[in-house]
C-alpha cells in the first residue's frame, strides 16, 4: 500500500477558499508551487525517461482529473479537480503547476509559464493549457 491521504473534492474547496480568503491572489502562487512539488512526485515515481502518456496516467489516478492529453505544448484536462471553483477567470493553479513540471522534467526544455486558455469552471468541456518556452 502506497503511503498517502485522500482529500475529498470538497475539502480541497475549502482549503483553497481559505488560502484565497487570506492570501487573495497571492494564493494562486502558492497552489501553482503545490501542483510542482506533486509533479515532482510523479516524475520520481516515473523513473527514468518518463513520458506524457505515463504522466498523464498519474494525474488521473491521483484524482486531478478524469482525463489529460499532452499534445505537443498543449494539453487538454476534462474533469479538472479545481474546475468548478472560480466562477469567472482561469482556476486551474495546481493543474498549471503540475504540468509546468512535467513537461519540463519529460522535455528537459525550461518552460515560461504555462497559460490556462479555457476553463471548464467557465463554461468550457475542458480546460486547455499552453506550455509558453523562453523566446530564444
Amino acid at each position: 500500500m502506497q503511503d498517502g491521504v485522500l482529500l475529498k473534492k470538497d475539502e480541497f474547496r475549502k482549503i483553497r477558499d481559505m488560502y484565497t480568503t487570506i492570501m487573495s491572489v497571492a494564493a494562486y502562487g502558492l497552489l501553482f508551487r503545490q501542483g510542482e512539488i506533486i509533479a515532482q512526485e510523479i516524475l520520481r515515481e516515473l523513473g527514468e525517461n518518463p513520458e506524457f502518456e505515463e504522466a498523464a496516467r498519474k494525474i488521473v489516478e491521483r484524482g486531478w482529473a478524469k482525463d489529460v492529453k499532452f499534445e505537443d505544448r498543449r494539453v487538454e484536462v476534462t474533469g479538472s479537480l479545481e474546475a468548478g471553483i472560480s466562477p469567472s477567470g482561469p482556476a486551474c493553479h495546481v493543474m498549471r503547476g503540475i504540468i509546468r513540471e512535467l513537461y519540463e522534467g519529460i522535455t528537459g526544455m525550461l518552460v515560461s509559464d504555462v497559460v490556462e486558455v479555457e476553463c471548464a469552471a467557465n463554461g468550457h468541456d475542458k480546460c486547455v493549457f499552453e506550455v509558453e518556452l523562453p523566446e530564444v
